[in-house]
């Protein structure tokens, strides 16, 4: 069930030294939480909890693939690695159902002599071997007794069994068909379902959901013991999941604008400066400034004189006014790369370079951002944005969001405060 990517066991040492020891060392990280709840320990959440395990040791590994360790500074370099290891092991307690957070362990052997550094995961397997005896052990009393069959407590008023009609054998008409002496409901067998034709009082919940509905024995057994229908089912999982992914975009927002989340660096085409790292790279983006449009409105007014039959003169005058005001003109088209301490647009006519501590002001739009800065008159409106995608994954859980003007107005708030 657990495929951990290398088994090792170390001294359980929290490592809150300022400068680490010469020669091998063995530091084991885990969470600082062992909440476990055995009362909800059921298999599917074993199943679960233990997926959310592995996903966090497949971003552990992501997370030491993707850190440099600098040579020359080799022990900021390790710190700033088991902080990112620490807060991810800190963030399963949040995400796990039953299980105990301490389940995932980090091993991390350093060699400061060489320098050297080697980091495995392992799963606590006597306490998960634990878990699925708890699992055998539960006793059949505590389960819940079968739920009674539609035929025997009616879908519609609860309170009494179907029959089957006509008693006699009519042409045309099937023994099939069941009928509530209660509440006056009616199905009529059709295909592999029954249809609820008829109920005496059309303002109940039943017949409001299902009337004239064709469903299966299954969901009309689910509905007469409090459930729903697939359909019904579906639609409520979609807005759950609607809800759980708009919560999920709120809360990676907050984080990013603090700056507590963190990008895989991708390829950029600017040159980038010491200790400076890309976050960031859009192509397509539209630099639009707005620009001064001057235009003329006016009108000749006067009488006309007829002087004989093919000559007349008309007297009067002519009227113009003339006002200017600022209109959005797109400058260029090129990629827009963040970094930790720059938005540089690079184009084909225009590059621009825009200092973090500069910027003043950023207006979210659905398709990009207005950015205010120092010394510089004209806002700058970078658009398109949106077209680009990005994976974002909070509590556990990762969506696929476009990169509109929120999403660029929160990553770049969170830059600022880091610098």
């Amino acid at each position: 069930m657990w495929q951990p990517l290398r088994g090792s066991e170390g001294e359980d040492t929290r490592p809150q030294p300022a400068r680490m020891k010469a020669g091998p060392r063995t530091i084991t990280l885990t969470a600082s939480d062992d909440t476990e709840n055995l009362g909800r320990l059921t298999p599917e959440i074993l199943r679960m909890d233990n997926e959310t395990l592995m996903k966090c040791n497949d971003e552990i590994k992501e997370l030491v693939k993707k850190r440099r360790i600098r040579r020359g500074d080799f022990e900021g370099s390790m710190e700033e690695l088991m902080a990112e290891i620490r807060s991810r092991l800190e963030a399963l307690s949040g995400e796990l159902r039953a299980l105990s957070p301490q389940l995932l362990r980090v091993t991390v052997e350093i060699d400061r002599s060489k320098p050297d550094v080697k980091i495995t995961t392992s799963l606590d397997k006597d306490r998960m071997e634990g878990y699925l005896e708890k699992i055998k052990s539960r006793q059949l009393s505590d389960q819940s007794p079968a739920a009674p069959s539609w035929r025997d407590l009616c879908p519609v008023c609860r309170e009494a069994p179907l029959t089957p009609f006509p008693k006699r054998r009519v042409p045309g008409r099937s023994k099939r068909n069941m009928r509530c002496s209660n509440c006056g409901a009616v199905f009529i067998y059709k295909g592999n379902g029954y249809l609820l034709s008829r109920v005496s009082n059309r303002n109940t919940r039943a017949w409001r959901l299902y009337g004239g509905k064709t469903l299966t024995e299954e969901e009309w057994t689910r509905i007469a013991n409090g459930g729903v229908s697939n359909e019904l089912q579906r639609e409520i999982q979609r807005k759950r999941d609607i809800e759980e992914r708009r919560r999920d975009i709120e809360g990676w927002l907050k984080s990013a604008a603090e700056g507590n989340v963190t990008f895989r660096e991708p390829q950029t085409p600017i040159i980038l400066r010491k200790n400076e790292r890309a976050v960031l790279v859009l192509h397509n983006i539209d630099l639009y400034e707005p620009r001064a449009v001057r235009r003329t409105a006016g009108g000749y007014g006067g009488p006309t004189i007829r002087v004989s039959k093919n000559l007349s003169f008309r007297m009067g005058a002519l009227n113009a006014i003339s006002e200017s005001r600022d209109e959005l003109r797109r400058i260029d088209t090129g990629t827009l790369t963040l970094t930790t301490r720059r938005m540089i647009f690079t184009g084909t006519k225009r590059t621009t370079n825009i200092d973090l501590r500069k910027v003043l002001a950023i207006q979210p739009y659905t398709n990009g951002i207005a950015v205010q800065r120092e010394n510089k008159k004209r806002t700058e409106h970078f658009l398109n944005t949106e077209k680009t995608l990005l994976n974002i994954t909070h509590s556990g859980r990762t969506h696929t969001v476009p990169a509109d003007g929120a999403v660029m107005k929160a990553v770049i708030e969170g830059l600022i405060r880091k610098l």
